[in-house]
């Protein structure tokens, strides 16, 4: 996504909850409120104060004036067209002439209403920025001294007091001095607070973002078992959906709860893998930690695909078998290839008795057979890993039997197709899924041990009615698998053979693991075997 400047920041209303906007709004309350109690007083309480007593016609209008100027003002405020800012330039500024003229119709100096302009200064000294409050302060000091000048050349009152507007003047600038120090320091505290602000929301999105496209899954639960977190990896593999957050785990996956209220108790302060499994679902390997260090306070819950954990097993075992491979084929074949040419030569000779020609054909055959296990060892380890592309079971069996057939000289009807009318798709790599049949069909026609002509093969594929997974079996009638041995015959170099290598079972679970199906023998036939590849990760 191309990256775009932000818009233009727009200037604050009267709500908005930046603290200069807050203050104006107070301001703004405090003004109304104040013209509201100055003629509730002078027209209600004439005989507790004495306002306007110098002149009510100009207290009266004075009074009137300010307070509709204070509702205009409302009016331009919640238009929205002014910065905060602007509004307090203009409320001070109004305030200056309607104290000092409400002051001079009261009484003069002497009456104490001059500290409102005070208020005023120090709620504006706030909002403003720069030196803006003392050019006010200035004003406001300039039209007390003005009012005291105008009431000596009237001679209004009796008396004029230029001391205390000098005071009541210097006190505007100490108080613009002190609310502006005041200002900037909220202001630098506020722009602090906003970057500190700016940077935990990004960590928090970057926290959150991290934790939802990680492949191990992420579960937190508070100590009722109520899911507070979980991401896309944990919710896929549990088989819920994102919106469970905030849902009770019970309901949702029972098993899972059990084992949790189960193990509570005992796994605190040591978070070791176990496996789980529950239903159709992936079989898990899961980390519990603990939450808090005081009292409990949940659970966190990291869990992984088994699967995807013996496949990366698998890529480094394929990665040191590499190394031992390269090895083997320097230090073995070599020294094989030398005793094998000699074989020949020396099998080439007229004059070899009987028993001699005997101990060349032993000679052959074993050279022949260490050849064999280098050369299944070498296709081990040249493995790629598995791009597996989804495959249509039907087609894609059809094309292999024909081909497997070539091989052994085996009759159209010595391996039969058991189909499906619903088409099955999986997704495994073509070329590996080719190798593990070739393996499992070449093993049924290597161990038969009656005439080759009497062997049948069965390829059976569906859908499993345990998992809801595709599945694909290899049956055959051969002599079967002794119940003693069925725990051996996937490990390496393991054969009933004198001729065999040990290896065909064991490459073919290998590559199962890499393409994440589950290679098994599960029935035996009597005689005859099946192993059964379960596909787990069916694309649709």
């Amino acid at each position: 996504m191309a990256d775009s400047l932000p818009p233009a920041a727009p200037k604050a209303p009267l709500f908005s909850p930046e603290p200069g906007c807050v203050l104006l709004r107070r301001f703004f309350y405090y003004r109304l409120i104040l013209a509201l109690s100055l003629l509730g007083l002078f027209y209600f309480g004439a005989e507790l104060i004495t306002l306007g007593r110098l002149s009510p016609l100009l207290f009266a209008a004075t009074g009137f004036s300010y307070l509709g100027f204070i509702v205009a003002q409302g009016v331009l405020l919640v238009s929205r067209r002014h910065s905060c800012e602007h509004h307090a330039y203009l409320m001070v500024f109004l305030d200056i002439p309607a104290v000092t003229l409400v002051m001079h119709a009261s009484g003069g100096i002497e009456t104490g209403l001059g500290l409102l302009l005070a208020i005023s200064i120090s709620f504006g000294s706030l909002i403003m920025r720069g030196r803006a409050a003392l050019v006010f302060a200035s004003i406001a000091a300039l039209s007390i001294l003005t009012q005291q000048t105008y009431t000596e050349l009237t001679q209004t009152l009796s008396t004029v007091a230029y001391t205390q507007a000098g005071l009541l003047g210097a006190s505007f600038f100490a108080i613009a001095l002190l609310s502006e120090t005041l200002a900037r320091r909220l202001r630098e505290s506020e722009r602090l607070a906003i970057r500190r602000g700016i940077d935990l929301a990004n960590q928090v999105e970057l926290n959150a973002y991290i934790i939802r496209h990680m492949q191990v899954g992420v579960l937190v639960l508070d100590t009722n078992l109520q899911i507070r977190l979980l991401n896309e990896s944990a919710a896929r593999m549990l088989g819920l959906g994102l919106d469970a957050k905030g849902k009770p785990l019970q309901p949702l996956q029972p098993a899972l709860a059990s084992r949790l209220k189960a193990e509570q108790p005992q796994t605190a302060g040591r978070g070791a893998p176990t496996l789980f499994q529950s239903g159709e679902g992936p079989e898990l390997q899961l980390q519990i930690n603990p939450l808090g260090k005081v009292e409990p306070a949940g659970l966190l819950l990291f869990m992984e695909d088994a699967a995807a954990i013996n496949e990366a097993a698998q890529q480094m075992k394929l990665a040191s078998l590499g190394r031992l491979t390269a090895s083997i084929a320097h230090e073995i074949r070599n020294p094989l290839g030398a005793i094998s040419h000699a074989e020949q030569l020396l099998g080439e000779s007229e004059h070899l008795a009987a028993p001699d020609l005997r101990l060349i054909e032993i000679i052959h055959n074993h050279a022949a057979r260490v050849n064999g296990i280098i050369e299944d060892v070498l296709r081990l380890s040249r493995r790629t890993q598995a791009a597996r592309t989804a495959l249509d079971l039907g087609p894609w069996l059809e094309e292999f039997v024909p081909e497997f057939r070539l091989r052994y000289p085996l009759q159209d009807q010595q391996v039969r197709i058991q189909a499906r009318k619903r088409p099955i798709q999986v997704a495994a790599d073509g070329s590996q899924l080719r190798q593990i049949l070739d393996n499992l069909c070449g093993n049924a026609a290597a161990h038969f041990d009656r005439p080759l002509e009497q062997l049948r093969i069965t390829l059976r594929y569906g859908m499993d009615s345990r998992y809801a997974l595709p599945y694909l079996e290899v049956s055959d009638n051969g002599p079967g698998i002794p119940d003693d041995l069925l725990n051996q015959v996937f490990e390496p170099f393991f054969t009933t053979r004198n001729t065999g290598t040990g290896l065909g079972l064991y490459i073919a679970r290998e590559l199962s693991q890499a393409n994440r199906l589950k290679l098994e023998c599960i029935a035996q036939n009597a005689p005859g075997c099946t192993f059964r590849l379960l596909f787990t990760n069916q694309t649709s």
